[in-house]
């Protein structure tokens, strides 16, 4: 969620209103993340210390985040915190987290500054260029770059030639998530507790350990949570939309008006994964099918040597490209 753009305050009313607690039992605070959103040992790096000092071991214990993904985070704590009057003026930079640029592959980062009159401008830049000057890639008026992807997915996702295909995928990522093979995700979850509990129950008709109750309670708690996710899901099982249906709903989503930055907001958090802009064009990533799948620079110049792909919606790669409008009209947007 703080990779893709989420404030501190936002990540921690959402963990709160979903009922989860933090390992002291109390809630979510801004300041309960700030050990989370640093700490190495989700990318599998383990830090202990003896007589020599603090040991740093990579790959000492399971990794559940990739590293890309608390790069992304480093950057941009970092960026907030070098920049606490941006952050405060609560501009909201749509695509963060999610603009990267095509020449270095580095995050492309929200930042503003002043025109005549005083009159605040916000852009897109390399945060290559902006810290090392290593890269050539020019900055992007933020609005502008917002409102062409937007109209470049609508105009993708809502085209007749393509609209009956989109949905298709949609319905087929519903499936995924909520049909037979989530439920039966669950029901082996479900199984494999059941199966801990069962032994764990042996284990106290055989020892008299009463120290294993504190186990048990805690396994029956979580049977508990997944009979509860397993009902939800059998509940939304039944109500997967149609192919007709999700036809119907980006026919309506055609007319959405892209100048409203709402509207913007809920169009690339639904249907954009990840962009390469370039200087005179990008290549855009939809989430179609899997939303959690990112896409590398290695990947994008395999791609840029297929110029086939580069001209075509590619429903299979879920991949885009297009001319970025002419500079003279970047400008007269909204």
């Amino acid at each position: 969620m703080y990779a893709n753009g989420k404030s501190k305050t936002e990540i921690a009313a959402a963990l709160n209103s979903k009922g989860y607690k933090t390992r002291f039992g109390g809630e979510f605070k801004m300041s309960s993340l700030d050990h989370i959103l640093t700490n190495e040992k989700y990318i599998g790096v383990l830090h202990y210390n003896d007589e020599k000092g603090e040991i740093k071991i990579d790959g000492g214990c399971p990794a559940i985040i990739d590293k890309e993904t608390f790069n992304v985070v480093q950057r941009r704590l970092a960026e907030n915190k070098r920049a606490p009057a941006r952050a405060a003026a609560k501009v909201d930079y749509l695509l963060s987290g999610k603009l990267y640029c095509g020449e270095c592959g580095a995050l492309m980062i929200g930042e503003s500054g002043h025109g005549t009159n005083d009159k605040v401008y916000n852009y897109y830049a390399c945060s290559n260029h902006k810290r090392k000057k290593a890269c050539p890639k020019k900055t992007e008026r933020k609005d502008f770059v917002e409102w062409y992807i937007c109209e470049t997915v609508l105009s993708l996702v809502t085209g007749e030639d393509s609209k009956h295909d989109v949905a298709k995928m949609i319905v087929d990522a519903f499936k995924k998530s909520f049909g037979d093979s989530g439920i039966k995700d669950i029901e082996k979850r479900l199984k494999a507790v059941r199966y801990k509990i069962e032994n764990v129950v042996d284990m106290i008709a055989e020892t008299g350990n009463r120290a294993l109750m504190a186990k048990l309670e805690a396994l029956q708690k979580q049977e508990d949570e997944i009979l509860d996710e397993l009902e939800l899901a059998r509940i939304d099982e039944r109500r997967i939309p149609t192919v007709p249906q999700i036809e119907s709903w980006l026919t309506e989503l055609a007319g959405l008006d892209i100048c409203d930055p709402k509207a913007r907001y809920h169009l690339i958090n639904i249907f954009v994964n990840r962009v390469y802009l370039y200087d005179d064009r990008m290549i855009l990533f939809f989430n179609m099918g899997n939303k959690n799948k990112t896409v590398s620079l290695k990947d994008i110049r395999e791609i840029e040597k297929n110029s086939e792909v580069l001209n075509d919606f590619d429903l299979v790669d879920s991949c885009v490209t297009s001319q970025i409008l002419s500079k003279s009209r970047r400008y007269a947007v909204c």
